[in-house]
């Protein structure tokens, strides 16, 4: 299986990296897995400028000479695509959201039903493309999550992906002061639901393990604002 795991993050070794690194050793374990890392914070990657020149003109060729424009034909070809981003006011980095818009060069214009009545589009590969989700976010609780899964869902039916589950990870900052037991309990949940990738109801059962967090909330919370604290101090 040929998979292109996207990492959104501003940093290369931030508290996402903390989940992707070890999915992917997970990924590695299947000889089959052919598998690229991309970091987007080194991209030159522009804005779509709207001009659907890469619909009419010359179909899946956008008209920016960037990263993207080089990247992007070998990316839409994996049979699977991992989505790697914190969360930044609700929602994906700007390298996400502006990845997102340029994914328009991907897709035929022409509108097509999928199931259950919903219209969208086709790729221009006529092949249904896997996605998986990975993100973190400081905050409590699984609501700050909401606006980007259903981001990367809406790409099923534009795109004609097919999202098969995420690695969610909230208070997220408790992986940055929880013991080297707990760290490491939390690193084999992620590793197992990558070695289990090709079995959606395994990787969604480990998946589900993140939602226990390790800290309590209050204590979570006390802990960060006192941290936040000190750095004001400085």
């Amino acid at each position: 299986m040929k998979i292109s795991v996207l990492n959104f993050s501003l940093r290369k070794t931030g508290r996402t990296s903390k989940v992707f690194y070890p999915f992917i050793k997970g990924l590695q374990k299947s000889k089959d897995n052919k598998i690229e890392l991309y970091h987007l914070t080194d991209w030159e990657i522009k804005n779509c400028q709207g001009c659907s020149h890469c619909w009419f003109i010359d179909p899946g060729n956008c008209i920016i000479n960037d990263d993207f424009s080089k990247q992007i034909k070998n990316i839409i070809t994996s049979d699977l695509i991992v989505f790697a981003s914190p969360i930044w006011v609700g929602n994906g980095t700007h390298l996400f959201r502006t990845f997102a818009e340029r994914l328009f060069g991907t897709i035929k214009p022409d509108f097509i039903e999928h199931p259950n009545h919903i219209y969208g589009h086709n790729n221009l590969q006529n092949r249904q493309i896997k996605t998986i989700l990975i993100s973190t976010c400081a905050l409590p609780g699984y609501h700050n999550f909401s606006s980007l899964i259903e981001n990367i869902k809406s790409f099923d039916y534009l795109c004609n992906f097919n999202f098969i589950g995420s690695l969610l990870k909230s208070q997220s900052l408790e992986l940055d002061i929880i013991d080297n037991t707990s760290m490491k309990y939390f690193t084999e949940i992620v590793y197992n639901a990558g070695r289990n990738v090709s079995d959606e109801k395994k990787f969604n059962i480990f998946a589900s393990y993140l939602e226990t967090n390790f800290i309590e909330i209050n204590k979570y919370i006390t802990l960060v604002n006192q941290k936040f604290d000190r750095q004001t101090e400085r």
